[in-house]
């Protein structure tokens, strides 16, 4: 009787993790694509920081900042932690909108996390504080400097070389 009782015990407890994980992977698609939008839109924001930074060169380490969470938010979101990837590229983009401000260039509306960003993010998102330090505990040895990023190519900020992903 006791060993009838563990097996549905067991089964009925293996089914539920079953479906925990089969829900978690069904949920995936829309998040990949979510994340994908997000560091594309990321990309295009911390690009136009890129050029008002060459013209007015004030430089505060932001620049550096955005562009290390956004390579971080790439390298999440290739090893499929998508919900990481839009913490981390929304954190870079509202530290490039900062740098465009500084450097006396002007934002476009469109630039600003939307609605389905933030809902796509979650409800319990992490402050920035939280998100420097995941990028500091993945890289302990980070410099962020502006300078040495201004003549930089950046062609390793965006997901639109990954194949089949858009």
């Amino acid at each position: 009787m006791k060993a009838r009782i563990f097996r549905h015990a067991l089964l009925f407890s293996l089914s539920l993790i079953l479906t925990g994980v089969f829900s978690e992977v069904a949920a995936r698609p829309g998040m990949r694509f979510k994340a994908n939008k997000v560091i594309r839109k990321t990309a295009v924001v911390i690009h136009a920081a890129h050029k008002q930074l060459k013209l007015n060169k004030h430089f505060t380490g932001n620049f550096a900042r955005a562009v290390a969470h956004q390579r971080f938010a790439k390298r999440q979101y290739l090893r499929g932690n998508f919900r990481s990837a839009i913490h981390h590229s929304r954190r870079a983009r509202m530290l490039a909108l900062t740098v465009i401000r500084d450097n006396k260039g002007t934002t476009q509306k469109d630039w600003e996390p939307s609605q389905e960003e933030n809902i796509a993010a979650g409800k319990d998102n992490p402050t920035d504080a939280e998100l420097d330090a995941e990028l500091m505990k993945d890289n302990p040895n980070l410099k962020f400097s502006d300078e040495e990023l201004v003549d930089a190519a950046l062609d390793d900020i965006d997901v639109d070389d990954i194949v089949n992903d858009k």
